[in-house]
């Protein structure tokens, strides 16, 4: 029987992940990805929309990752609706809106407290 495994997808805890880059030194570790495309829904006006407007880079705080300070260099979509011309970010589930730590990170913040 042959299984299909994504380990990079199941080490991260991220869906739909496509690696770039894995960067270690002494003290961090830091990995380069950015998300598979996919349809989104347009917050105005509520078309579904494939188009892509533009990529920014954005370095989110992960927990750490055999005993070394670990980050995500993001790099993340920004759509636009075909109707309204809406310009709108990609959905990410492991970071919240305007958030610069994974919601694991915070977790394990929140849970030593």
């Amino acid at each position: 029987m042959l299984y299909e495994n994504n380990y990079i997808e199941k080490l991260l805890g991220i869906k739909g992940v496509i690696l770039k880059n894995i960067e270690e030194n002494d003290t961090s570790i830091t990995i380069s990805f950015k998300l598979k495309v996919k349809d989104h829904i347009c917050p105005c006006c509520g078309n579904i929309t494939r188009k892509i407007h533009d990529y920014r880079t954005q370095i989110i705080k992960e927990a750490p990752m055999f005993g070394k300070h670990t980050y995500y260099k993001y790099r993340k979509r920004r759509y636009v609706c075909n109707h309204c011309n809406k310009k709108f970010y990609e959905k990410a589930s492991f970071v919240p809106r305007y958030h610069r730590m994974t919601s694991r990170l915070v977790s394990l913040y929140i849970n030593r407290s």
